[in-house]
């Protein structure tokens, strides 16, 4: 009796549909972190080498890099994201004095 026998094809058909989803994720939070600023990395307190070879090697092993690059997009990004706008992001324009005219 093998595995298959017991499991049925849930184990392949798990592999074919979340292993090209999955390893585009991955590879696309690798993306990001590599061209993500420095300045935002250090705010947040991340280390963006740890993160890059953490991804990378998370493209080879799904169960490593799946839920790490669902904690890259879902929380990590944003708070680099937050970090790396300027002061006055979240501030409204300041308003332009006009002067008259004639």
């Amino acid at each position: 009796m093998s595995l298959n026998d017991v499991l049925g094809v849930w184990p392949f058909a798990l592999v074919v549909v979340i292993g090209p989803g999955g390893f585009v994720l991955v590879l696309s939070a690798l993306v990001s972190v590599v061209r993500g600023s420095d300045a935002a990395w250090e705010r947040v307190g991340r280390s963006r080498s740890v993160w890059a070879v953490l991804l990378a090697v998370g493209l080879v092993m799904m169960p490593l890099g799946l839920p790490l690059a669902l904690w890259y997009f879902l929380v990590l990004r944003r708070r680099l994201r937050r970090a790396g706008a300027p002061p006055s992001a979240s501030a409204p324009p300041a308003a332009v004095p006009t002067v008259p005219v004639g």
